[in-house]
């Protein structure tokens, strides 16, 4: 399903749908899609099984705080506090809680509000690579101003 309003699957109700459905085989794994500290993790309701992450940069200018939810998992592999990163298996696609068959909900949230997944996936790659240069020009500028561990005495 999309982002949006649709019918429920269950009540034939029309309501907001705050994530992106993505088809998957059971047991297919789930991959972080950014670094961040896993806020959540376990049973949550509708959800079912599900891992929310915080991805947070205060030392990044420009790249938002935002969230991110893996839901009706099968299995999650993170616990709450633990910190992960991008690419990193968090957990195995299911089909548990509110859920008509096996897939991935994917959520996104920004300021508290739900946020369209695909407007957030779209700009994915820009963000990833901002994070990285930035990463690396402050670890170059970092190198090159220290002594490398090292400690000169003067007598």
């Amino acid at each position: 399903s999309n982002y949006g309003y649709r019918a429920d699957p269950f009540s034939g109700i029309t309501k907001s749908h705050d994530g992106i459905d993505i088809a998957a085989a059971y047991g297919a794994p789930i991959y972080a899609v950014q670094d961040g500290y896993v806020t959540r993790s376990g049973w949550r309701g509708g959800y079912g099984l599900a891992i929310t992450i915080d991805h947070h940069y205060p030392d990044i200018p420009g790249i938002p705080r935002i969230q991110t939810t893996y839901g009706h998992n099968s299995y999650n592999y993170v616990k709450v506090g633990e910190y992960v990163r991008r690419g990193q298996v968090i957990g195995l696609v299911g089909s548990t809680g509110r859920s008509t068959g096996p897939h991935l909900h994917f959520e996104v949230t920004y300021k508290g509000r739900p946020y369209p997944p695909i407007d957030y996936l779209t700009k994915l790659p820009s963000y990833v690579a901002y994070i990285d240069q930035y990463r690396a020009r402050t670890q170059y500028t970092s190198n090159k101003y220290s002594n490398h561990g090292q400690i000169n005495s003067y007598r």
